[in-house]
């Protein structure tokens, strides 16, 4: 099969199902460099393109849990890591369907030992 449309059918098949996955996001090397008055923003925006590269949907909704927990040290002082639940879903009308991604904060005790993990529907 060629590469173009190997990668035709990876995404067609990526946007048509319905997963989520548990993840955690290493925010630090995303506002490391960034001024203090543009930190926790940046942490929101960087988690939308951290989404939109993994789950491949443009239409990418953060929880207000996982606002809540950004901005709960204010602007400055953004958490280093955050580990979040990225559930694709579809939303149909009468004439097509269009898929988004919903990011939810999941809290933790420790983020040592932690990997990425499908979640399968039963668990929720």
């Amino acid at each position: 099969m060629p590469q173009r449309r190997k990668k035709e059918v990876q995404k067609k098949a990526a946007s048509s199902e319905t997963r989520s996955l548990e993840t955690t996001i290493h925010l630090h090397k995303y506002i490391r460099k960034t001024t203090f008055k543009n930190k926790a923003p940046t942490a929101i925006r960087k988690i939308r393109e951290f989404a939109k590269r993994i789950m491949r949907t443009g239409d990418n909704r953060i929880d207000t849990k996982l606002n809540d927990f950004i901005w709960s040290h204010g602007i400055r002082n953004v958490a280093t890591r955050v580990r979040v639940r990225l559930d694709r879903r579809v939303q149909t009308t009468e004439d097509q369907k269009a898929t988004y991604t919903v990011i939810s904060f999941v809290p933790v005790q420790s983020y040592k030992n932690l990997h990425a993990q499908i979640v399968d529907a039963e668990e929720e």
